[in-house]
């Protein structure tokens, strides 16, 4: 369990170091291609990674509706890479 739990920091430390470098809009297209490659629609994964479909519309196309950056948060992003069968510090 010690070490499933350190994997999981691990994770999260390289998420948050590729975040701020990588634009979301390559991230939000890698994640679109999981998810219809999976045969998921935007409410599926909203749905299993506790989220909405704006949400998952938003994080597609890396930005808001308004065209304001989206701000990423690790969690979400190790959430959605396990659901889609992503590597999270690939993306």
């Amino acid at each position: 369990m010690a070490r499933n739990f350190m994997r999981g920091i691990s994770a999260i430390s390289a998420v948050t170091r590729i975040i701020p470098t990588m634009g979301s809009e390559a991230i939000g297209e890698k994640i679109k291609a999981a998810r219809k490659t999976q045969g998921l629609t935007q409410n599926d994964l909203a749905e299993v990674v506790g989220r909405n479909r704006k949400w998952v519309v938003e994080l597609e196309r890396g930005c808001r509706y308004d065209g304001s950056p989206l701000v990423l948060d690790p969690h979400s992003v190790i959430k959605v890479a396990a659901v889609l069968d992503l590597d999270a510090e690939t993306l």
